[in-house]
């Protein structure tokens, strides 16, 4: 890998366009066998670059033996409030350092070009030949083994080494990652309870980095503290899924690619997508898997499933040496409960960022976190209740809370609504 390759502005410029002629010249620069590529028979061809408004190309040519590569440039965040906001909540040294942490791993893509150490700037890898994930992975016909796998690779992503996180924070940046969370906030008296409320050392950056993102948007922090410490307070630091770990933060289906050389029984996958790495409870990264953002499949992913899932991440941090007596809840159910958390953590964080995202539904978040407070509360239960536990673990938390409260609590909110806007006066009006 070379990154000996002097980029000025413009040329970054151009290359985010997907300008093809600057595209050869910078592949031709780093890899030699480009150099005798025609420009005619270059292919880009620009594919999705998710909510981080990032600029993605597939570069391929039409000559033998040039394999096709993945152009990655950073998104142009002032032109999308949902990016905008992404980007005040987020250090662009992050994902680059991850990519080069971890692109030498067979879970994740081979980097192959990066042209500054301190931001992601220009990124190649190779591109991967294969299929993004889908919902149809969380109950399809080989649903069983693509959790296993994704189990498998997100427990050997927990167990590599992570110096480079800290280490990279303090040299690159001068600060640790507590101080680059709250580094949006701009009131100091806010900060510091937003530290308070967030509990850095035991939760990691997860729960503040959910604070300060509800702060830049509804800005209900104490709100939405209380109800953080609800759901993050179900994770057991000394548990195997509460013990925090550097993980990929953002870890929904469709960050995931099978490689079309594996088997439907036996699937390679690979991880992308270092957007939002951070230290987290285990948890968290795992409760990914259970929200369906686009709810094609109608169900929840089967016990077995889950269970499969379950069993791949043990085994994997196993096999990376860890010794399972050193922490508690390790077994298979323990880590499907757990998992549970995880995806009310998912939930919550998705709750502050809806406004933004999708601001015609601003009306459903009261709706959302009055579900997360009760399952929350049915999860703490069942560590006591076994008859419930067995029930969550049957159908997941949110069905165990049922859908009752909602309709009362949506009439609530719309009456709440007419009157800030003065379309009902109350009776005293």
């Amino acid at each position: 890998m070379s990154d000996n390759v002097p980029l000025r502005d413009e040329d970054r410029a151009r290359l985010a366009e997907g300008d093809t002629t600057a595209i050869l010249k910078l592949l031709s620069d780093i890899f030699p066998a480009w150099g005798a590529v025609d420009e005619q028979a270059i292919r880009v061809d620009a594919l999705t670059g998710g909510y981080s408004g990032a600029a993605v190309f597939k570069v391929a040519a039409d000559s033998s033996g040039i394999l096709p590569l993945l152009l990655r440039m950073p998104g142009n965040h002032g032109e999308d409030p949902a990016i905008e906001l992404f980007f005040k909540t987020s250090d662009p040294w992050i994902p680059a350092a991850a990519q080069r942490a971890w692109g030498a791993h067979p879970r994740h893509a081979n980097l192959l070009y990066q042209d500054n150490m301190d931001a992601p700037n220009v990124c190649i890898t190779e591109f991967i030949v294969g299929s993004v994930g889908d919902a149809t992975l969380m109950n399809g016909p080989e649903a069983r083994h693509y959790a296993a796998a994704l189990g498998n690779a997100v427990g050997e992503l927990h167990g590599l080494d992570s110096q480079w996180f800290d280490q990279g924070l303090t040299e690159k940046l001068g600060r640790d990652e507590q101080a680059v969370a709250i580094d949006s906030v701009e009131n100091e008296t806010t900060k510091q309870r937003i530290v308070e409320l967030g509990s850095y050392q035991r939760f990691g950056r997860s729960f503040i980095d959910i604070l300060v993102t509800e702060h830049l948007t509804e800005g209900d922090v104490e709100g939405v503290a209380q109800l953080g410490e609800a759901i993050f307070g179900l994770l057991d630091p000394n548990s195997l899924m509460g013990r925090l770990v550097v993980g990929h933060g953002d870890l929904k289906y469709d960050n995931t690619m099978i490689r079309s050389a594996s088997t439907s029984a036996n699937p390679d996958l690979v991880l992308i997508d270092y957007d939002r790495v951070m230290r987290l409870p285990a948890a968290a990264d795992l409760g990914c898997y259970l929200h369906d953002p686009e709810p094609r499949s109608k169900k929840y992913p089967s016990l077995a499933n889950r269970r499969a899932l379950a069993k791949g991440y043990r085994d994997a941090c196993i096999e990376s040496g860890m010794d399972m007596r050193e922490f508690r809840e390790t077994e298979i159910d323990d880590i499907v409960l757990a998992m549970e958390a995880g995806l009310l953590i998912r939930s919550l964080w998705l709750s502050t960022i809806m406004t933004t995202l999708f601001p015609q539904y601003r009306w459903v978040v009261p709706v959302l976190r009055e579900g997360l407070a009760r399952a929350a509360k049915l999860l703490l239960q069942a560590k006591t209740d076994i008859g419930l536990r067995e029930k969550i673990l049957l159908n997941g938390s949110s069905k165990s809370v049922g859908k009752g409260f909602a309709v009362p609590l949506l009439f609530k909110t719309a009456l709440q609504a007419l009157k800030r806007r003065g379309g009902l006066k109350t009776p005293s009006g």
